[in-house]
C-alpha cells in the first residue's frame, strides 16, 4: 500500500470515527511538509545491509516494506533494528496525539541532516523535521536512547551471548513462540522491558548478525507475533 492509498484510508477512517482533526489528518499534514528527496537519498544509503521479517507474513528493506505499508505496528523493533545502522541518532519513545481523547503509543527514529533535525518513522511512513512533527502530534516525550548506545548493547550482548540460554523469562518466552507456531532460527533473541530509556524497551526480535572487528556489517531482524 502506498502513502496515498494510506492517507485515503486513514483520512476515510478518522472521518468514519468521528475525529475532524485526527489520524488522517496529521497524516496528511506531515505528508505535505516531508523532507527533501535529498534527505531520504542520504537516509537510504545506511540500510543496505539491514534485512527485516515481520513475524512469518513478509520479509524486506525498510523501505521496500515502509512503502508497502507493512511496518504499521512494529514501531519499537523497527526503530530499534533501523538505529543500528545509524551514528549519533536517537530513538525517541512517548504518546502521539491524534485528537483530544486519543493518544498513541509509540516509537521513531531522529536524525541529522546538514545541522536539521529529522524524524525517520517507518511505521507511519514519515520522513520529515523533527520540529514540526512535534509540533503536529503534540508529542508527551517519555523516553530518549542514543543509537550509539543501542548499538554497544547490541553487540555487547551477541559477542557475550551463552550458548545455552539459562534466563528462566527468554527461555519461557521462546517456549511460548513455539507454541504459537512461531518459526525460532538459527538466531539470537532480545527481549526488552518495560523503561523507555533503556536500550531494547519492548523489544521482542530475533537477530541473525555478521559482526566483524565490532561492528555490525549484516544483519537480519526476525520479528515475533505478540509480546
Amino acid at each position: 500500500m502506498n502513502i496515498k492509498d494510506r492517507l485515503e484510508r486513514y483520512l476515510d477512517n478518522s472521518r468514519r470515527l468521528g475525529y475532524r482533526d485526527g489520524f488522517g489528518e496529521k497524516i496528511f499534514e506531515l505528508y505535505l511538509n516531508r523532507a527533501d528527496d535529498e534527505v531520504l537519498d542520504y537516509l537510504k544509503t545506511f540500510f543496505d545491509d539491514l534485512k527485516i521479517e515481520v513475524a512469518g507474513m513478509c520479509e524486506g528493506n525498510v523501505f521496500g516494506l515502509m512503502d508497502d505499508g507493512l511496518l504499521e505496528g512494529w514501531c519499537y523493533q523497527t526503530s530499534i533494528a533501523v538505529s543500528l545502522f545509524l551514528e549519533d541518532a536517537f530513538v525517541k519513545r512517548g504518546d502521539l496525539k491524534f485528537s483530544d481523547d486519543e493518544l498513541y503509543s509509540h516509537s521513531w527514529v531522529v536524525f541529522n541532516y546538514k545541522g536539521n533535525d529529522y524524524i525517520f518513522d517507518p511505521c507511519l511512513q514519515i520522513i520529515c523535521l523533527e520540529d514540526k512533527f512535534n509540533d503536529v502530534f503534540d508529542v508527551d516525550l517519555q523516553g530518549c536512547v542514543s543509537s550509539n548506545e543501542i548499538r554497544e548493547y547490541f553487540i555487547d550482548y551477541i559477542e557475550n551471548y551463552p550458548e545455552e540460554d539459562d534466563n528462566e523469562i527468554k527461555s519461557s518466552f521462546k517456549k511460548y513462540l513455539k507454541s504459537m507456531g512461531v518459526e525460532i532460527k538459527d538466531e539470537i533473541s532480545i527481549l526488552g522491558g518495560n523503561d523507555p530509556d533503556e536500550p531494547m524497551y519492548r523489544n521482542n526480535t530475533g537477530y541473525r548478525p555478521e559482526i566483524v572487528d565490532g561492528k555490525i556489517k549484516k544483519l537480519t531482524a526476525h520479528y515475533y507475533a505478540g509480546e
